[in-house]
Protein backbone atom coordinates (compact mmCIF):
# COMPACT_ATOMS: atom_id res chain seq x y z
CA UNK A 1 0.00 0.00 0.00
CA UNK A 2 1.27 3.23 -0.85
CA UNK A 3 1.30 6.42 1.24
CA UNK A 4 -1.91 7.35 -0.49
CA UNK A 5 -3.85 4.18 -0.41
CA UNK A 6 -3.44 3.08 -3.37
CA UNK A 7 -2.87 -0.83 -3.01
CA UNK A 8 -0.82 -2.42 -6.08
CA UNK A 9 -0.23 -6.39 -6.84
CA UNK A 10 2.44 -8.23 -8.70
CA UNK A 11 2.53 -11.02 -10.94
CA UNK A 12 5.28 -12.81 -12.19
CA UNK A 13 5.46 -13.82 -15.73
CA UNK A 14 8.80 -15.68 -16.44
CA UNK A 15 11.45 -13.55 -15.55
CA UNK A 16 9.61 -10.08 -16.08
CA UNK A 17 7.09 -8.50 -12.99
CA UNK A 18 3.97 -7.18 -13.93
CA UNK A 19 2.66 -4.46 -11.44
CA UNK A 20 -0.98 -2.76 -11.54
CA UNK A 21 -3.02 -1.43 -9.07
CA UNK A 22 -4.96 -3.81 -7.32
CA UNK A 23 -8.83 -4.21 -7.88
CA UNK A 24 -9.86 -6.48 -4.68
CA UNK A 25 -9.03 -6.40 -1.42
CA UNK A 26 -6.36 -8.35 -0.05
CA UNK A 27 -7.15 -12.48 0.47
CA UNK A 28 -5.80 -12.79 3.85
CA UNK A 29 -4.99 -9.87 6.56
CA UNK A 30 -2.00 -10.26 9.24
CA UNK A 31 -3.52 -11.64 12.20
CA UNK A 32 -6.70 -12.98 10.87
CA UNK A 33 -7.68 -16.71 11.56
CA UNK A 34 -7.92 -18.42 8.22
CA UNK A 35 -11.52 -20.47 7.84
CA UNK A 36 -10.18 -24.09 8.18
CA UNK A 37 -7.18 -23.77 10.45
CA UNK A 38 -7.60 -26.13 13.27
CA UNK A 39 -8.20 -24.25 16.46
CA UNK A 40 -5.13 -25.73 18.45
CA UNK A 41 -2.46 -24.03 15.56
CA UNK A 42 -2.26 -20.64 17.49
CA UNK A 43 -1.41 -22.27 20.84
CA UNK A 44 0.88 -24.42 19.38
CA UNK A 45 2.74 -21.82 17.33
CA UNK A 46 2.88 -19.62 21.09
CA UNK A 47 3.99 -23.04 22.66
CA UNK A 48 7.01 -23.70 20.36
CA UNK A 49 8.30 -20.02 20.00
CA UNK A 50 8.24 -19.85 24.07
CA UNK A 51 10.50 -23.24 23.75
CA UNK A 52 12.52 -22.06 21.25
CA UNK A 53 13.12 -18.59 23.54
CA UNK A 54 13.72 -20.57 26.85
CA UNK A 55 16.39 -23.11 24.49
CA UNK A 56 18.60 -20.51 22.67
CA UNK A 57 18.52 -17.98 25.66
CA UNK A 58 21.98 -19.13 27.09
CA UNK A 59 23.36 -18.00 23.57
CA UNK A 60 21.48 -14.79 23.98
CA UNK A 61 23.43 -14.51 27.62
CA UNK A 62 26.57 -15.24 25.96
CA UNK A 63 26.27 -13.27 23.18
CA UNK A 64 25.28 -10.11 25.40
CA UNK A 65 28.32 -11.19 28.06
CA UNK A 66 31.03 -10.76 24.99
CA UNK A 67 29.19 -7.46 23.79
CA UNK A 68 30.09 -5.90 26.90
CA UNK A 69 33.29 -7.32 28.09
CA UNK A 70 35.04 -6.29 24.81
CA UNK A 71 33.46 -3.04 23.90
CA UNK A 72 32.07 -0.25 25.97
CA UNK A 73 28.47 0.93 25.21
CA UNK A 74 24.67 -0.68 25.51
CA UNK A 75 24.44 -4.46 24.74
CA UNK A 76 21.85 -3.16 22.82
CA UNK A 77 20.84 -0.92 19.62
CA UNK A 78 17.63 0.41 20.06
CA UNK A 79 15.53 2.31 16.54
CA UNK A 80 12.14 3.64 16.20
CA UNK A 81 11.21 2.62 12.61
CA UNK A 82 8.07 4.25 11.08
CA UNK A 83 5.65 0.98 10.48
CA UNK A 84 1.99 0.96 9.64
CA UNK A 85 -0.01 3.82 9.79
CA UNK A 86 2.51 6.57 10.22
CA UNK A 87 3.04 4.82 14.30
CA UNK A 88 6.57 3.89 15.48
CA UNK A 89 7.74 1.78 16.91
CA UNK A 90 10.70 0.30 19.10
CA UNK A 91 12.79 -2.80 18.11
CA UNK A 92 15.93 -4.37 19.85
CA UNK A 93 19.24 -6.11 18.75
CA UNK A 94 22.48 -6.16 19.88
CA UNK A 95 24.81 -4.18 19.06
CA UNK A 96 27.05 -4.51 16.54
CA UNK A 97 28.70 -1.30 16.01
CA UNK A 98 30.46 1.14 17.83
CA UNK A 99 28.17 2.57 20.66
CA UNK A 100 27.11 5.94 18.59
CA UNK A 101 28.18 5.16 15.56
CA UNK A 102 25.07 5.81 13.87
CA UNK A 103 25.05 9.63 15.63
CA UNK A 104 28.36 10.50 14.70
CA UNK A 105 28.94 8.86 10.79
CA UNK A 106 29.12 11.86 8.37
CA UNK A 107 30.96 10.16 5.57
CA UNK A 108 29.39 6.70 5.88
CA UNK A 109 28.95 4.00 9.21
CA UNK A 110 31.71 3.71 11.38
CA UNK A 111 32.21 -0.07 12.05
Amino acid sequence: MTSSGLRFEATRLGALVRIRPATEPPAVEAGVPIPGDPLWKRPLDIAAAGLLLLVSLPLWLIIALLIKLTSPGPVFYVQAPVGRGGRTFRYYKFRSRRAGADRKARGGAIF
